[in-house]
């Protein structure tokens, strides 16, 4: 059972060849990183706060300054799972970097569907 709500990882495992099974929820946050991100840098992820599920979609938001470097979505700040995309609106899983047109402050909201990876930036 989850306990809070974002963004979980059911890991399933076995030892024995399939004859017992294990299974794990992990919580795992969602965060921006890149040299265009909030962090300025590949190294440190600047997280992003899980929002309630509406209508079956969840959803990550944060508010930072962007340069117009290359930037991607990872979770948990690790690259297992990463975002990318020519567009904010199209994610994909290991999608190229993705670039703000114009420097600024945004507030960048990340959201999932059960199908469709989506964000959106608005300029503060």
């Amino acid at each position: 059972k989850a306990t809070e709500s974002g963004a979980h990882y059911i890991v399933i495992s076995t030892t024995d060849e399939g004859k017992t099974w294990k299974a794990t929820v992990e919580k795992k946050s969602w965060g921006v990183i890149g040299a265009g991100s909030p962090s300025g840098n590949w190294d440190n992820d600047t997280v992003l706060t899980a929002q309630d599920f509406v209508d079956g979609i969840e959803s990550y938001t944060m508010t930072g300054d962007f340069s117009t470097g290359e930037w991607k979505f990872r979770a948990g700040g690790a690259w297992d799972l990463n975002l990318g995309g020519t567009a904010l609106t199209t994610l994909t899983v290991d999608g190229p970097n993705l670039k703000m047109s114009e420097a600024g402050k945004y507030k960048l909201t990340l959201t999932y569907d059960g199908a469709i990876w989506a964000s959106k930036a608005e300029k503060q």
